[in-house]
């Protein structure tokens, strides 16, 4: 973050330094123009202020003063001055900016890693019920994975931690799954179309089996990964 920050930095001193140098280039240039028409245009309205009057063999004739005069120099200061305090005018608007977005997408971080831990200590504690769950019970709380599915996204864009995120979506594709089997299992404890099903083949018992089992593979991958612990390493 810091090379990217100092490489802003010098793209912008550089490019009002570039700003700076043709503003000096345009104004030489107005002088050399002036100079040499005063040169061979003596008569120029313009020109009465820069010419001198001397006098060679009787006759009077007029010479243009040096090109390197005061107000050459006068101007090429002003416009340095100038250039100089644009510059510093323009950095720190830039610095002022870059600060601004940089405390912004800090605290973008900071919620959305807090949202994201929240719903994984949610989902965890609903998981180590699900390890617990008999096979003739059912739970009645689900997972929530409302969190976890609205940030797939988002958190690539604001969390620059690769791997995290990667981590995050397989906790929340184990969770989904966990998510369809404790739903299955309350429906065929509450709906009619399963009321036939109870009890068959030992359904009820396998569902039971899947549901401990979901849990305890987002367990483990919370214990394996420390999910939580990076989460909270971002605010």
């Amino acid at each position: 973050m810091f090379f990217l920050f100092r490489q802003k930095y010098v793209e912008g001193v550089a490019v009002a330094l570039a700003v700076a140098s043709v503003g000096a280039v345009l104004t030489a240039v107005g002088f050399v123009a002036k100079w040499l028409t005063c040169l061979y245009i003596p008569a120029a309205p313009f020109c009465r202020d820069q010419l001198s009057t001397f006098m060679c063999f009787g006759s009077e004739f007029a010479m243009p003063e040096p090109f390197f005069n005061v107000d050459f120099i006068r101007s090429l200061v002003t416009t340095f001055l100038g250039a100089f305090f644009a510059i510093l005018v323009a950095v720190g608007g830039w610095w002022l900016s870059g600060m601004s977005k940089r405390k912004e997408s800090t605290t973008r971080r900071i919620r959305l890693a807090q949202a994201l831990m929240t719903s994984v200590e949610f989902n965890l504690g609903i998981a180590k019920e699900a390890t617990e769950l008999s096979d003739k019970a059912f739970l009645t709380t689900n997972v929530h994975r409302s969190v976890l599915e609205g940030t797939l996204s988002l958190k690539y864009e604001i969390m620059n931690d690769i791997n995290l995120n990667r981590d995050i979506d397989e906790f929340g594709h184990r969770i989904s799954l966990l998510h369809k089997f404790i739903e299955t299992s309350f429906e065929m404890e509450h709906s009619g179309s399963f009321v036939a099903l109870r009890g068959t083949g030992g359904l009820r018992d396998r569902i039971a089996t899947m549901i401990r089992d979901g849990g305890a593979s987002a367990i483990q991958l919370e214990k394996d990964k420390q999910i939580i612990d990076r989460l909270q390493s971002l605010r």
